[in-house]
């Protein structure tokens, strides 16, 4: 592959990972990529360089800005509605408390709400905070998966008042 062809690749990922809502850490993209911090931070000053021409052409003002206390980028605003912090504490707080999953259907859960709601930076102590409750946790005495049933009653429902 050429030089050309991996920058570009480069740039698109971390694009897309922007978008996402994702932060971008440069020591960690020179990583992923064996590429110099330099090589990065010119990657970063041509997104910067590409959402201004964004921004006049289409309206939507976004910015690529350094999150100088979480030692990041990220587009600001995000492109999508993303869930705060707290948002995503109370979600799981609600999720455990309902008691309405096995372990194997909420624990991937609950992971995923971490990993893609959370910045890197916070999962840890997320994880942390409601540890001990995935740790107690009781599983409905049926042992039924809820999820696979509740998304066929729900389209069933949905057809019947069709």
């Amino acid at each position: 592959m050429t030089d050309l062809r991996i920058a570009k690749d480069r740039l698109l990922y971390m694009y897309s990972r922007l978008v996402d809502g994702k932060m971008l850490y440069k020591k960690e993209e020179a990583q992923r990529f064996g590429c110099s911090l330099r090589s990065i931070q010119r990657d970063i000053e041509d997104l910067r360089s590409f959402l201004h021409e964004q921004n006049e052409a289409s309206g939507l003002v976004q910015d690529l800005v350094y999150n100088q206390k979480l030692g990041a980028y990220q587009l600001v605003p995000p492109s999508r509605n993303l869930l705060s912090n707290e948002e995503v504490f109370a979600t799981l707080k609600i999720l455990l408390e309902s008691r309405a999953f096995t372990k194997n259907e909420l624990y991937p859960i609950l992971d995923k709400l971490i990993d893609c709601c959370i910045p890197k930076t916070e999962q840890q102590r997320v994880s942390e905070l409601i540890g001990n409750e995935k740790l107690l946790y009781v599983e409905p005495q049926h042992k039924d998966k809820f999820l696979k049933k509740m998304w066929e009653l729900s389209g069933a429902v949905h057809e019947h008042l069709r």
